[in-house]
Formats: C-alpha cells, sequence, structure tokens
C-alpha cells in the first residue's frame, strides 16, 4: 500500500527500482544513529507542503485551462528531461492522470491538450510530452 494511499493503489517503477519497507520504530531508530537521515525526511516533507500550497493555490487562483499547462510546466521541472530543442521531455503522462493531478475530467485534460498542442506550447505521443517554454 502506497503511504496514505487506499488497499487498491499500486505504483510501476518506469525503471529498475529496489524498494525499502521500514516501520515506524525503525525509522526513529535509524534517526538516533544518523541524525542527517531526520533532517533529510524533514526537508523532503516540507518540499512535499509546499508543492502541495502550491497545487491547491492553483486550482483557487486559476481556471482549468491554466491549470493545466501550470501543472505540465511543474511536472517538467521536476521530472523532464532538457532536450536539444530547449523544450523539455516528460514521460509519458495520461490524460487521466494528469486531470486527477490538477483537480478536472480526463476529457477537459484531452481539450486542453490538444489546444495546447495547436498552439505549439508541448508535442506529445504515447511515450512522451514535450513541454516548450519561452527561452
Amino acid at each position: 500500500m502506497l503511504i496514505g494511499g487506499r488497499p487498491t493503489e499500486s505504483a510501476v517503477a518506469l525503471d529498475a527500482a529496489t524498494l525499502m519497507s521500514w516501520s515506524r520504530e525503525e525509522i526513529e531508530q535509524q534517526i538516533e544513529r544518523e541524525p542527517r537521515l531526520g533532517l533529510a525526511l524533514s526537508q523532503y516533507l516540507v518540499r512535499q507542503c509546499i508543492g502541495l500550497q502550491e497545487r491547491v493555490e492553483s486550482m483557487a487562483v486559476h481556471k482549468t485551462p491554466e491549470r493545466v499547462m501550470v501543472a505540465l510546466i511543474q511536472l517538467a521541472d521536476q521530472m523532464g528531461t532538457p532536450q536539444p530543442d530547449g523544450a523539455t521531455r516528460l514521460a509519458s503522462l495520461t490524460h487521466h492522470t494528469i486531470a486527477e493531478y490538477i483537480g478536472t475530467s480526463r476529457e477537459i485534460v484531452t481539450f486542453q491538450m490538444n489546444r495546447l498542442r495547436r498552439a505549439g506550447m508541448i508535442r506529445y505521443t504515447r511515450r512522451y510530452i514535450d513541454v516548450i517554454t519561452p527561452r
């Protein structure tokens, strides 16, 4: 089960990965032995909270078209790979996943993705999404 998730949720690794599972007690023991781990976990939690706050603010401030583009830019910054032409490539995300991320329907995301493609702001296939940001 994913942290805080429902038992029906799952995750798929795109690359080879090693999975670790620690109980609360084991984490506390590790932090006592290596205080820098506690600091790193605290920093990670703060980054996650800031990211969540930005997503909530985006939902309150931006209309859906802007939320789609803002989400793609944020995801490209976090997980993307720069391309020679200046775009940032994301591994493919389904329209459903993007919709869940920004709090709308898959149909609206599909409409907005097509609009962004026609405007030359993104390119995408089943394998990737290239986000083109102004220089």
